[in-house]
């Protein structure tokens, strides 16, 4: 009923605007069938990489490419041309010219790249040799799940005569056999499609993926690319009999660790990854930048280190309100090496790889800063050199790209949780795309010198503890409304102690208080609603003085 009443509101419209009832009709069925062959497109690379399924469809042609295939071609640049489609040159020119008049996106992504049925061609056999070399990467290490669900969510459809385009949010949740958390990735797609002979097929694609993004302009050799992987996982495989432990934090050298003074902060590593967790959330609304992101910190449209560096700030205790975060409260705003973010702007320190490298680099001759220990392995190495629990909380540098070419540690993600040091047995998020608890090994598996990762694991945050500082206990993400959770809040100097519980509505779920007390302790077990709930703590001391603290906890009611 809702459906009908919509689309007899359409037609109203439409009416209204001089076009006809029926033609909003076939109006509304072109549409539909432009979104059917976008998700049976995607969905078949989908399932080759995760499924591990073959979807050749050369007799029944999903894209230009596959429609190359047939044995009906005409030549797509005049007769001496070696590539061939089923498109005249008049049908390409008016492709072309419907691309960069209707799909902005797309053209930005493709930045100075010059726009023809050729240079489609190409994205689309990137597209199709990325998810190849997934495939190969995924099944070789035997990549299996006890559930896996895909789904296709649709942003601006534009359908003008014989083509369209097409914006789609792929949203895929499963889990792992061998892992105890739910997994999920969301990624974009910027799509177009032309219609022959009554069909519609794919004519170009672009996803937000790092593994394209850096191989599109440039072509992606697929043979050479599984090669290198295939000649590191033999290595690897040699060399496992001869695995050593990893050093623990207290064997590494001192040099690289600080021992945390008065007024520095400690590390909360779990409550780090629980951040990171709660704001890489399954849940979207099919926006290009993801509904669950702390809308309270500003976003710069390539945000993977930006959500790196919110998740450090949480496990230093920042405090997660509308005024703090722009009040840089829990930031490193002293001396000459800075790093913090606003609503409105951030250092580079904070939103770029190289420059938080550079950062850490600095801090060592600063008054105040983040300390890590730091370590890196080369692109052909699988062990890390920590323990499983000491990644837990670790920024990762890894394989990304600039300039539009594949770039060691240019891509940025967050280790929450961990079952070894392999690359394989570390669990990862990120931003762009938005990736949930996957395994590091499907981001940057071993291979080619790219593939190298640069590991720092905050320690202290010297000086950055203010006289009176307040903190409380990060949640993962809540999915049963009867889950008990233990809640704390702590302060640095004994105070009177008021820790409340808010619920999405602002309205009070539950409150505990401590007199005289460094420490204030709960326990809740009714989660009766879904969305972004507030622990508060406040401290009060004998003198007057009052501090606040705002963390943030997810409930997602299944």
């Amino acid at each position: 009923m809702k459906r009908f009443s919509c689309f007899c509101l359409a037609l109203a419209l439409v009416a209204a605007l001089g076009v006809s009832p029926a033609a909003a009709v076939v109006m509304e069925q072109e549409e539909a069938d432009v979104k059917i062959a976008a998700e049976g497109y995607l969905s078949s690379l989908m399932r080759k990489i995760y499924l591990y399924e073959d979807t050749n469809t050369s007799s029944n042609p999903r894209t230009l490419l596959e429609a190359t295939q047939t044995p009906h071609l005409v030549k797509a640049n005049g007769e001496n041309s070696e590539d061939a489609t089923v498109l005249s040159v008049s049908s390409q020119q008016e492709l072309v010219s419907f691309v960069e008049k209707n799909e902005p996106d797309l053209m930005a992504s493709m930045e100075s790249k010059e726009i023809s049925v050729n240079s489609m061609m190409k994205d689309l056999q990137c597209m199709e040799d990325v998810a190849a070399y997934k495939s190969h990467v995924y099944k070789t290490q035997g990549f299996a799940y006890s559930f896996f669900d895909a789904q296709y969510h649709f942003g601006d459809v534009v359908v003008d005569g014989n083509h369209a385009t097409a914006v789609v949010y792929e949203e895929l949740n499963y889990q792992y056999n061998d892992c105890d958390e739910p997994s999920s990735e969301i990624g974009e797609y910027n799509l177009v499609l032309v219609k022959m002979d009554g069909k519609w097929v794919v004519a170009d694609a672009v996803s937000d993926d790092v593994a394209f993004m850096g191989y599109y302009q440039t072509g992606y050799d697929l043979p050479s690319e599984i090669a290198t992987y295939d000649r590191a996982m033999n290595e690897v495989k040699k060399s496992s009999a001869q695995m050593t432990v990893a050093p623990t934090l207290e064997e590494v050298p001192e040099e690289r660790l600080l021992t945390a003074a008065a007024n520095d902060i400690y590390y909360n590593r779990q409550s780090a990854a629980n951040y990171a967790l709660t704001y890489t959330s399954s849940a979207d609304d099919g926006s290009k930048t993801p509904s669950f992101r702390n809308t309270r910190f500003h976003w710069f449209g390539a945000d993977c280190m930006n959500f790196c560096s919110q998740a450090v700030w949480a496990g230093f205790g920042g405090s997660n309100s509308w005024t703090d975060v722009p009040g840089k409260n829990g930031m490193d705003t002293g001396g000459t090496a800075t790093w913090w973010c606003t609503n409105t702007t951030g250092t580079k320190s904070w939103a770029s790889c190289s420059s938080f490298r550079k950062y850490l680099g600095d801090v060592a001759s600063d008054s105040t800063g983040i300390v890590c220990a730091r370590d890196s392995i080369s692109g052909g190495t699988n062990t890390l050199p920590f323990t499983a629990s000491e990644l837990v909380g670790a920024v990762l540098h890894v394989e990304g790209y600039a300039n539009n070419v594949p770039t060691a540690k240019a891509h940025a993600v967050f280790v929450t949780n961990a079952s070894g040091n392999t690359r394989d047995t570390v669990m990862v998020c990120s931003y762009n795309r938005c990736r949930k608890n996957v395994k590091l090994s499907s981001v940057c598996p071993v291979g080619g010198s790219t593939k190298a990762v640069e590991i720092m694991i905050p320690q202290t945050f010297k000086g950055g503890k203010p006289s009176l500082f307040t903190c409380g206990t990060l949640q993962n993400v809540i999915t049963a409304q009867t889950t008990s959770k233990n809640l704390a809040g702590y302060s640095n100097v004994a105070a009177n102690l008021t820790m409340t519980l808010l619920k999405p509505d602002g309205s009070t779920a539950d409150s505990w208080t401590a007199s005289n007390a460094t420490a204030v302790t709960g326990t809740y077990a009714n989660w009766n609603a879904s969305g972004e709930w507030i622990l508060k703590v406040t401290a009060t001391t004998s003198a007057g003085a009052t501090k606040t603290w705002y963390g943030a906890i997810r409930v997602e009611l299944k």
